[in-house]
């Protein structure tokens, strides 16, 4: 990873001299990006603008100036990934491993600032593109469409107050220039799969457009995992010990695409519009074998069992947007309508067969786990922004948010895969849905080399279910959130400055962990939602130095995070049924430290290294769960980049997160390493080739995760294939000068927990 320099050059024309703090003034129609140069147009330049110290006519003039891959102002930190080599031929997920702030471990789980809940946004928005298969979504992006990915981890009071763990925005490219046309194409194969992307933009007359393709399929290569699973009940002598062990096959295949379109009729007003389609088919069959043994040791029984787990998901997104500018640049008001349409459908066959002893269960070898899920959604925004004057900034905006989620859940029973009856005492058909009326209004002002920002958010909540099918009663909660921050921000100088802050968010339970319904499947067991879930509340509070100067800079942040209603799951034994559930019940304190550190070792030679360092401390005492955690964990991610002067680039990175905890629960720590070497060909790099390999030399790896209480103890353990290695291919080819303009709406929406927002 390389902080690039970049060179304009001036052709034959005359600067004249004068006193220092002068600045060139260059339209920035007029510059036309090729490789590390920046080109001018002689004719672009006014020439009664004038640079220091310089009095003689020169025919080429050069100035070389450093952007850096990773920057941050302690409240965002952004990763340019326009600058890092790998993205011409890499995917999103792949860049996410080196972003500060953002874990990727070895199953491709994603946290933010250590937080599992967290929002995501494109372009300032969330999408239902980032719904779903999170995992998956992003393996099929390329990350050439992509200019920035910011860590928002003190969004203010414009931004939704979902997520613990902040935001995690990513910014599709939206270079300005002149007509034309731009395309960009991206194929990759490894041992995991396939895919390929395409984007492109175009401009004619006020009308710009652009469009984005992914398709990533990965069935193609069978890819086999083992796993192993013990379920204790303590409270049974009988029926103490279940012992699984299973092997699966995982296998996926992606489709997504989405098209913007603005027109801009004159310079003081804009629409925009775009559409989205993605869908996502998973089929994982697995074999497993299960046990019993009584607390003496002894079997009791022992059966095998063929699963098939089909899941289908489909979202669909429009918005359109209407923005108007008054007198100044930043003075505007912007209007948006968004509507997202979305359907999950999960389908689990279960063929049991090979049974000794007596597991007393059913008498049924065939059964059948139907959950199918639908949601849409309605939004409205207004958002008002006036700089009133040089040091002061007001913005305000009011925002409505209308959902309706869709559940039917249903279990099987029959003789035979074909003769299927359904079991009506445990089917639930209901309708969940989740109002959100908001208002908001922030002020930031500029004194001396002081900043200050502070902001209020409120949100009141409608929330509830109503259930078709069900021996449940309704339920509706209101909820009235004022959700505060505030910050303090001293500049020592353009590039350094030290910042305190404070901010609320808060955390919404979804519909998978409010859901009563009661799933049997398992032996013994029974797992189900609380529609008595309150929505979580979490304040952080950071102090964070700043400072990107220099060959060597970086950002230092110090952090307390706590919350009194945690949303967390729980497992207990009862009637000599293993029950698993959620609730309210965690107290959750956490301490940070951490570090970002870039260092330009010479010319070609970029280290980046992130470290943070985090104590946990989580308690609860309730009827149903009495325990107290305590951890130290370690995160960190680095990367390095070299290029050689034949174009071609070498990079290394690599991460580590050591074992986490949770309220009942603790997972082992993980690692990933990976080398990749790259060239390019043709006129200003159009053709990018590359060769990628990640974890060769431990190509199988273990994980595993327990949860203990009082009355019962879940241990699973996983075995998987985690080396890669792949080839991809991007080319890039045509001539864009304008691109799709984004107006300031930032068409924030509410995303839900499902369970729990562990520090893990």
């Amino acid at each position: 990873m390389k902080a690039f320099g970049f060179t304009i050059v001036l052709t034959s024309f005359l600067i004249a001299s004068s006193m220092p703090g002068n600045a060139l003034s260059i339209p920035q129609a007029d510059v036309m990006a090729a490789n590390d140069t920046i080109r001018v147009k002689k004719d672009s330049v006014n020439m009664n603008d004038t640079v220091p110290y310089y009095n003689e006519t020169l025919e080429d003039f050069v100035i070389t100036t450093t952007r850096k891959l990773v920057q941050s102002d302690g409240a965002t930190l952004t990763y340019n990934v326009s600058e890092d080599p790998e993205a011409a031929t890499n995917t999103t997920l792949e860049i996410l491993r080196k972003v500060p702030g953002v874990t990727v471990d070895a199953n491709d789980e994603i946290k933010v600032n250590g937080q599992s809940s967290f929002k995501i946004y494109l372009n300032g928005k969330e999408d239902p593109m980032m719904s779903g298969d999170i995992k998956t979504i992003l393996k099929s992006m390329p990350a050439s469409s992509i200019k920035k990915i910011e860590v928002i981890s003190e969004p203010g009071a414009k931004y939704e107050a979902e997520g613990t763990g902040g935001i995690l925005n990513i910014v599709t490219q939206t270079r300005q220039s002149l007509a034309g046309y731009m395309a960009n194409l991206n194929l990759y194969i490894n041992n995991r799969g396939i895919g390929a992307g395409a984007y492109a933009r175009t401009k004619i007359g006020n009308v710009t457009a652009s469009a984005r393709f992914n398709y990533n399929n990965g069935k193609l290569f069978h890819i086999y995992n083992s796993s192993s699973r013990d379920v204790e009940n303590l409270n049974s002598d009988q029926n103490r010990l279940t012992s699984t062990t299973s092997r699966s096959r995982n296998g996926y295949d992606y489709l997504g695409g989405n098209i913007s379109l603005s027109w801009e009729p004159d310079t003081v007003n804009l629409f925009t519009f775009s559409a989205g389609l993605h869908a996502n088919d998973v089929m994982n069959p697995s074999w497993s074998t299960m046990n019993m043994h009584n607390s003496s040791g002894e079997k009791v029984w022992e059966l095998h069992r063929y699963t098939t787990s089909k899941y289908n998901w489909l979202g669909t997104s429009a918005q359109a947007s209407y923005q108007h500018v008054f007198d100044k640049p930043g003075h505007n008001l912007v209007f948006t309508y968004s509507f997202n349409y979305g359907m999950d459908k999960g389908n689990t066959n279960m063929e049991t067969y090979d049974i000794t002893g007596d597991p007393n269960w059913t008498d049924s070898p065939f059964s059948r786990n139907v959950n199918n899920e639908f949601s849409n959604s309605h939004r409205f925004q207004v958002d008002y922004a006036n700089p009133f004057s040089s040091k002061h900034l007001l913005e305000a905006g009011v925002k409505g948010n209308f959902n309706l989620d869709r559940g039917d859940n249903a279990p099987f029973y029959g003789e035979t895969a074909d003769n299927l009856t359904i079991d009506a005492s445990q089917h639930v058909k209901l309708n969940q849905f989740r109002d959100i009326l908001a208002a908001y209004g922030s002020y930031t002002g500029k004194f001396s080399k002081w900043n200050v920002r502070a902001g209020l958010r409120y949100e009141y909540t409608r929330m509830g279910i109503r259930y078709k099918i069900g021996n449940y009663d309704d339920f509706t909660t209101k909820l009235n959130d004022f959700v505060p921050n505030a910050s303090v921000t001293y500049r020592f100088d353009d590039a350094s400055n030290l910042r305190m802050a404070y901010q609320m968010r808060i955390s919404r339970p979804g519909l998978g962990v409010l859901n009563p319904y009661r799933n049997t499947m398992n032996e013994n067991q029974v797992s189900y939602g609380n529609p008595d879930l309150k929505s979580e509340k979490s304040h952080y509070v950071s102090l964070a130095y700043s400072n990107y100067s220099g060959k060597l800079s970086g950002s230092f942040k110090t952090s307390y995070f706590f919350s009194r209603n945690q949303i967390t799951d729980i497992i207990f034994s009862r009637d000599g049924i293993l029950n698993t559930t959620y609730a309210n019940v965690g107290s959750y304190n956490n301490v940070s430290f951490e570090g970002n550190i870039t260092w330009n070792i010479v010319k070609d030679l970029n280290f980046q290294l992130w470290l943070q360092e985090t104590y946990t401390h989580i308690s609860a005492k309730s009827e149903l769960v009495d325990a107290v955690k305590v951890n130290w964990r370690t995160n960190l991610n680095a990367s390095a980049d070299y290029r050689f002067p034949c174009k071609i680039r070498l990079s290394a990175y690599g991460g580590y997160g050591s074992g986490w905890v949770d309220l009942q629960s603790n997972g082992s720590s993980w690692y990933y390493y990976g080398l990749g070497v790259s060239r390019s060909f043709l006129k200003d790099d159009a053709l990018t080739i590359n060769l990628s390999t990640q974890n060769f030399a431990n190509p199988t790896r273990r994980s595993s995760w327990t949860q203990t209480s009082e009355t019962a103890r879940y241990t699973s353990t996983s075995s998987f294939k985690q080396w890669s290695v792949g080839l991809g291919i991007s080319w890039r080819f045509g001539s864009l000068r304008a691109d799709v303009k984004q107006t300031n709406a930032n068409m924030d929406e509410d995303s839900t927990s499902n369970g729990g927002s562990k520090g893990s």
